[in-house]
């Protein structure tokens, strides 16, 4: 049977062993940020950019990205109109959203809370698909709001372009007279 003291003991060394693998896998795993067209976007980071050029094509799925490689657009496009759609959120919303992407992008926080034990350029399609399901349906509020931010600014940049609008037979908007 433990005491107290060897309880507190076996707590202490194990926070320190975890704390000190924790910062040596954050010393030895690098992000590829040579990938990355290095356009001055007004919100996005290098590392957002990453991220969301990880996780766009999970959410976006084949179908539309066969449509986008068929009429030539890119995933900058996408980068570009998601960046256009924060900068116009409140200042409450934008700080939200840089929380939300901060977090993805510490190593520790996304070993934890979002199970990608990868670099973002290195996770593969699976693995960014369960995250996003663990997401969607955690019993965390907080977790569930984060999945529907990266969903919505993903598919509604996506949906922003008219190219997009014949993968689900938008004739467009209606013309005023």
């Amino acid at each position: 049977m433990l005491t107290r003291r060897q309880l507190m003991i076996w707590s202490v060394s194990s926070l320190a062993a975890f704390s000190g693998g924790t910062a040596v896998y954050q010393l030895i795993q690098k992000e590829d940020f040579e990938s990355i067209e290095t356009d001055k976007y007004q919100f996005l980071t290098d590392s957002d950019q990453i991220l969301f050029l990880s996780i766009a094509p999970v959410v976006l799925g084949d179908t539309c990205l066969k449509l986008w490689t068929q009429q030539n657009v890119s995933f900058k496009t996408i980068l570009t109109l998601i960046d256009n759609a924060i900068v116009n959120f409140s200042k409450r919303s934008q700080q939200e959203v840089r929380e939300l992407l901060d977090i993805l992008w510490n190593r520790a926080a996304k070993l934890l809370v979002a199970r990608v034990w990868t670099s973002w350029t290195d996770a593969d399609a699976t693995t960014i698909n369960n995250f996003l399901q663990v997401w969607r349906e955690s019993w965390l509020v907080t977790l569930n709001q984060g999945y529907q931010a990266l969903q919505q600014l993903i598919i509604a940049a996506y949906y922003s372009k008219t190219e997009s609008w014949s993968l689900c037979d938008y004739p467009g908007p209606p013309i005023q007279r």
